[in-house]
């Protein structure tokens, strides 16, 4: 998380997911994903995070169903009282 003026922040992630015989007979590391996001307060109980992220699939054979690797995003909207 990085902070910036204004009580907004930035917050970036990576996960990585292993499969361990949960959809195949195989295991191996099967996806990775990286993200980002931007909190923005807004009247002292909201916050807007508008949020970007890009999964990889790593292995098709521990992946089976998989789809290509894709790139999506999203907003959220948080209450806080």
């Amino acid at each position: 998380t990085f902070d910036f003026d204004g009580g907004v922040s930035a917050d970036i992630g990576m996960t990585a997911g292993y499969n361990h015989k949960q959809w195949t007979d195989e295991s191996g590391w099967s996806d990775m994903a990286f993200s980002g996001g931007v909190n923005i307060p807004l009247f002292n109980y909201f916050t807007i995070t508008p949020s970007v992220a890009y999964s990889l699939v790593l292995d098709r054979g521990t992946y089976n169903d998989a789809q290509d690797n894709e790139f999506y995003g999203g907003v959220t909207i948080g209450l806080n009282y």
